[in-house]
């Protein structure tokens, strides 16, 4: 059994604990959530709109539809715990670690939100549900993949037991 922290306010690993803290405290830590259902999301994000957060859906013809689109978030103390405290376990969104800023993640990612099926058809991709994101990641040819993770240090989400699971996570496993 994995041991704990003890801290109420975090539930994961010690190690990722120490992550946490320190991706978040270098400006590093963001998240990827899913807006659709969360009643909270106009109190808590539109305030932070341009500055710490943006929708994917900004600057494009569906941004007013930001209540039930993605949005991109760095995290600080206060959002993260809003996360845990507020979020549904298993669809809030997606944890990544990231160099790059708020303008540079939501380019990114913008490119993402519209997919084209084989017959020409344009669809919304909710790749921002954790229910999703590691489906694709694990299914997508690997020029897909690694154009999806292009500037991602780290991407992942709590499981079942609460967790950090990382989906993408370039770091070389340790020796055994």
């Amino acid at each position: 059994m994995e041991a704990r922290v003890t801290d109420p306010n975090v539930f994961t690993r010690a190690e990722d604990q120490v992550w946490l803290r320190r991706t978040m405290r270098l400006g590093h830590l963001w998240a990827l959530i899913d807006a659709c259902d969360i009643p909270d999301i106009a109190h808590v994000l539109l305030p932070l709109r341009g500055k710490q957060a943006a929708c994917l859906y900004d600057g494009t013809p569906e941004q007013n539809d930001w209540a039930i689109g993605g949005w991109i978030v760095r995290l600080d103390e206060g959002l993260l715990q809003w996360v845990r405290d507020t979020l549904p376990r298993d669809s809030w969104g997606i944890l990544l670690e990231s160099r790059r800023t708020l303008p540079e993640l939501l380019q990114h990612f913008q490119q993402f939100v519209k997919v084209q099926t084989p017959d020409g058809k344009a669809l919304f991709f909710r790749f921002y549900d954790p229910r999703v994101l590691p489906l694709y990641l694990e299914h997508a040819p690997p020029l897909e993949r690694r154009a999806f993770c292009t500037g991602i240090v780290r991407l992942g989400g709590w499981d079942a037991e609460e967790l950090l699971t990382w989906w993408h996570d370039p770091a070389p496993e340790p020796a055994a």
